[in-house]
């Protein structure tokens, strides 16, 4: 254990132990990344059946009102509309859960 006083540099720090210790238990070779992981065929089994279990679950269609043609789109899910809207599903949330409270009504035009 380490303290330290200043904030950030945690991976590089824990690369640095990384670098100096090799540990043997160490399944990743770089802090912070995934990359030279694989998974092995049984976890890959189960990652498969759980995205199966999972892809019953019920979804939300989004209706998106174009308000300079008046054209209204309904998209049957997030994913779906942030594809067609060139933007990230979490800008959708945040919009909708914004749109539940009442503080925005309409997409800024700069997010499409």
């Amino acid at each position: 254990m380490e303290h330290r006083e200043e904030e950030g540099g945690e991976i590089e720090r824990e690369q640095y132990y990384i670098d100096l210790l090799e540990p043997e238990y160490n399944i990743l070779k770089f802090a912070g990344s995934s990359l030279g992981h694989s998974h092995s065929e049984l976890t890959k089994k189960r990652m498969s059946e759980a995205r199966r279990v999972n892809s019953g679950r019920k979804t939300v269609s989004i209706e998106v009102l174009d308000l300079e043609t008046g054209i209204q789109t309904v998209y049957s899910s997030i994913g779906e509309a942030s594809r067609a809207l060139g933007v990230f599903k979490q800008v959708l949330f945040l919009i909708l859960f914004q749109l539940r409270g009442g503080a925005i009504q309409t997409l800024p035009r700069s997010w499409v």
